[in-house]
């Protein structure tokens, strides 16, 4: 996954709002996302802090980060360009997914401990690609036809 900066972020996070939803989310101030939330993010992003001060409070982090959202929004409003494809929703994402998972798993690639992680390595490649709707579809009736 992309480690982005706070602006970085806000930047995508409009940028991909166009194209359908989006969301930034966080984790609580005890111990953030959980192992499973953050597998279903496409991105991940830190505040950063100074030494003297390493951490900051999920109020400050949600004000920081609607703030940025918000410049990049009013800065995008300038350059914007027609709308795109409409993007690829998760539960889209998650059917094509599942189907590498089965294509890989019965061409004998899928085996012992390391399944979850060599599938979420490999659609790695194809989350930073934000599939269309329209593409999605086409891999996963790809990925079908193989099996």
């Amino acid at each position: 996954k992309r480690r982005l900066a706070p602006e970085e972020l806000a930047r995508e996070a409009v940028e991909r709002a166009a194209q359908g939803s989006t969301a930034v989310v966080f984790g609580d101030e005890r111990s953030g996302l959980t192992n499973q939330e953050v597998d279903r993010c496409h991105d991940l992003s830190a505040i950063p802090t100074s030494p003297e001060q390493p951490s900051v409070n999920l109020a400050q982090s949600v004000l920081l980060y609607a703030y940025e959202v918000r410049k990049a929004a009013l800065a995008s409003v300038e350059r914007a360009p027609g709308p795109g494809p409409q993007l690829a929703a998760d539960a889209e994402l998650e059917r094509v997914e599942g189907a590498l998972r089965a294509l890989l798993r019965a061409a004998g690639f899928l085996v012992g401990e390391g399944e979850r992680h060599a599938v979420k390595d490999l659609f790695a490649t194809l989350r930073r690609a934000r599939l269309s709707r329209r593409e999605a579809r086409r891999w996963l009736a790809a990925l079908k036809s193989a099996g």
